[in-house]
């Protein structure tokens, strides 16, 4: 019986593990990719907490770059500001059970742009699970609230010129 309890947990740890490594390396591989852009100076950017995306802005250049991890390849996106169309945040809730507060399982921001083949792309800011009043959802919301606001801001720029 011992024997298949530590046989579990061994499992359990190489699986958490091996989740965590992958994670960072998509990460890497997104920054990366930021990195080597030519003609693009980032100013602001943001990799997705679950490693397959990831936004940034050029704000010198007014543009944006709009990342994607396809297995082992990152697809990317640059527009000007007036392709982006909208951004709005998504939150997945479920209850928690015996309490009255709410369990969050991921917060995304989805972006629209003018593009027929592409036209939404998802960054992650929070994947897995956590109570709606934890430290960890508010630092992810207000991250999320950031971008949003951001990208409001940017097409609100190009409305009035």
């Amino acid at each position: 019986m011992w024997l298949f309890i530590i046989f579990a947990c061994i499992l359990a740890i190489i699986i958490a593990s091996s989740f965590i490594l992958g994670t960072y390396h998509r990460k890497k591989a997104l920054t990366e990719e930021l990195n080597d852009l030519v003609g693009f100076a980032v100013s602001q950017s943001y990799i997705g907490e679950d490693g397959n995306s990831a936004i940034a802005i050029d704000s010198v250049n007014r543009k944006i770059c709009l990342l994607k991890l396809y297995e082992d390849r990152v697809k990317t996106t640059i527009i000007s500001y007036q392709d982006l169309i909208s951004a709005q945040i998504f939150i997945n809730y479920s209850e928690a059970a015996g309490t009255s507060v709410k369990q969050a399982s991921n917060i995304r921001l989805r972006i629209v742009i003018s593009d027929s083949s592409e036209p939404v792309h998802v960054v992650c800011f929070f994947a897995g699970e956590c109570k709606t009043d934890s430290l960890t959802y508010r630092h992810a919301l207000e991250q999320a609230e950031y971008w949003k606001g951001l990208l409001s801001v940017l097409i609100l720029q190009v409305e009035t010129q």
